[in-house]
C-alpha cells in the first residue's frame, strides 16, 4: 500500500461523523450526479445516495472518498485540518500536547494584515463604527472594510470554525457602559474565544431594534432545559425573569 493511501486510511480513522457528512455534501456539489461520484469512489450509484442521505460510509470506502475529495475539491482539506486541529486542542487541554499550532493560531496566519488589525481594533474597542473601522485603516472606502470583513475574516472562520468572527447589528446594548449602540460591528462568541481564549462564560446581550427589544442569553452550561419567562412593565421599567432547574437570570431594561 502507498503512504498516501496508509495516510488516508489513518485519516479516516479519526475523522468525526460531522466531517464525514460534510466531505460527502462538497463531492455531491462538485460531481454533476451521483452516478460519476459513484464511478470515481468504485461503488453503486445506490451506496453514494445512502451515504448523502445521512449513512456512514465505513471504513471500506471512506479512504477512498478522502482520496477523491483531495483531488477534485480541494477546499476539504481545510475541513480535515479543522477536524485534526479538535484533537490537538484537546490534547493541550488534557496537557498531553504543548507545543502546536493551533486552529486559532492557523486561522490569525491565514489572515492579512489589515484583517488582523480590524479584530485587534475590536478586541480593545468592543465594536466599532464602518467609519471608524475605515478610517483606522485608511481606507478608500466602506466596500473595502466590509470586504474584509465578509471575504477574509468571516470568511475563513467560517472555514476553521463553522462561524463568523464577526458580526453586525443594528442595536446592540454595551456591558460595559450600559449605553446602546447603533449600526456597528461586534466580535461574536467565537471572535472572543479567538481573541481571548478562556472567556467563554455565560452571556446576557440585549438587542434593540425598531418597536422591540431582545434579551440574547447564551450558556456554555449543557443540558440547559426550556426555561419559563416572566414579564412585567412598571413606571418605564421593563423586567424580564428567566426560571429554569438550574439557575434563575434577571433582567431590566429602562425605557
Amino acid at each position: 500500500m502507498k503512504k498516501t493511501e496508509k495516510s488516508f486510511k489513518r485519516l479516516a480513522e479519526h475523522l468525526s461523523s460531522e466531517g464525514i457528512t460534510e466531505i460527502l455534501n462538497r463531492l455531491d456539489e462538485v460531481f454533476g450526479t451521483k452516478k460519476e461520484l459513484a464511478e470515481k469512489i468504485g461503488c453503486s450509484y445506490p451506496t453514494v445516495k445512502k451515504w448523502t442521505q445521512g449513512r456512514n460510509p465505513g471504513m471500506k470506502y471512506l479512504p477512498k472518498i478522502i482520496s477523491v475529495a483531495f483531488d477534485y475539491a480541494p477546499e476539504v482539506r481545510k475541513i480535515v485540518a479543522l477536524e485534526l486541529f479538535k484533537f490537538r486542542d484537546l490534547g493541550k487541554k488534557l496537557g498531553v500536547v504543548k507545543n502546536f499550532k493551533s486552529a486559532t493560531a492557523q486561522y490569525l496566519s491565514e489572515l492579512d494584515r489589515e484583517s488582523v488589525k480590524i479584530l485587534w481594533y475590536l478586541e480593545k474597542k468592543r465594536f466599532a463604527h464602518i467609519n471608524d473601522l475605515a478610517n483606522y485603516l485608511n481606507a478608500k472606502s466602506h466596500s473595502e472594510i466590509l470586504n474584509k470583513i465578509e471575504e477574509v475574516i468571516n470568511s475563513k472562520s467560517r472555514d476553521f470554525f463553522g462561524k463568523p468572527t464577526m458580526e453586525f447589528r443594528t442595536s446592540a446594548l454595551d456591558q460595559q457602559t450600559g449605553e446602546t449602540v447603533t449600526f456597528s460591528w461586534w466580535l461574536t462568541r467565537t471572535g472572543m474565544e479567538i481573541l481571548k481564549p478562556g472567556t467563554e462564560k455565560d452571556r446576557v446581550e440585549v438587542f434593540e431594534g425598531e418597536g422591540e427589544v431582545s434579551f440574547l442569553y447564551s450558556t456554555v452550561e449543557s443540558g440547559f432545559s426550556q426555561p419559563s419567562t416572566e414579564v412585567s412593565y412598571n413606571h418605564g421599567i421593563l423586567s424580564v425573569k428567566v426560571m429554569s432547574d438550574k439557575k434563575e437570570l434577571s433582567g431590566l431594561k429602562e425605557g
